[in-house]
């Protein structure tokens, strides 16, 4: 339905109300709509899945979301324009944490990942597979990753571990490790 279609503005609104309501949630469109298109366009995101999944994405402000891209597309990730269309295209909603995060604070998430992992190639897999840890960073991590070092895990462990099992940066918190290392 959406190939040979112009994506103006009215388009784009017409179809917000649509999906709003299959699933109604609260959704403000950007005054930088033209740009996002643009940017969707140009990394051959579909915008209707991403209307789909979140009809938030377009009331992104564009500087915090061209920001973001920057980000990523930066040190130490490099993340090229397949990567982009892989992560909007399957993960629109982390857009929006990521934008309301803050660029300073994302930088260091990443390079404080970059830390755990002794191959970029590694991280960018992880990466690949749950987009969601880059927003699960914070303390909590610190006081995981210390744990384990603790416990004995090399960085090269370390990397490995998390690579297999992200999961654990996620959803686990410290008192539930703790927890199961005084069980076993």
């Amino acid at each position: 339905e959406l190939q040979g279609k112009h994506f103006g503005t009215k388009w784009i609104t017409s179809a917000l109300l649509h999906c709003l309501n299959l699933r109604p949630s609260k959704v403000s469109i950007s005054p930088g709509i033209r740009l996002i298109m643009e940017l969707l366009k140009e990394l051959g995101v579909d915008p209707g899945d991403v209307m789909t999944k979140c009809p938030s994405f377009f009331g992104l402000d564009t500087g915090h979301l061209l920001g973001v891209i920057q980000v990523l597309c930066g040190r130490p990730l490099y993340l090229d324009t397949r990567d982009m269309h892989h992560m909007i295209q399957s993960h629109p909603e982390l857009f929006i944490e990521l934008c309301s995060m803050g660029l300073t604070k994302l930088q260091s998430h990443l390079d404080m990942l970059f830390e755990l992992f002794p191959s970029i190639v590694k991280l960018i897999e992880m990466l690949k597979k749950t987009p969601g840890i880059l927003s699960a960073v914070d303390c909590e991590l610190a006081r995981k990753v210390l744990l384990l070092k603790e416990l004995g895990f090399t960085r090269d462990q370390l990397g490995a571990f998390i690579a297999k099992m992200p999961g654990f940066l996620v959803q686990t918190s410290v008192q539930d490790v703790e927890q199961r290392m005084r069980d076993h």
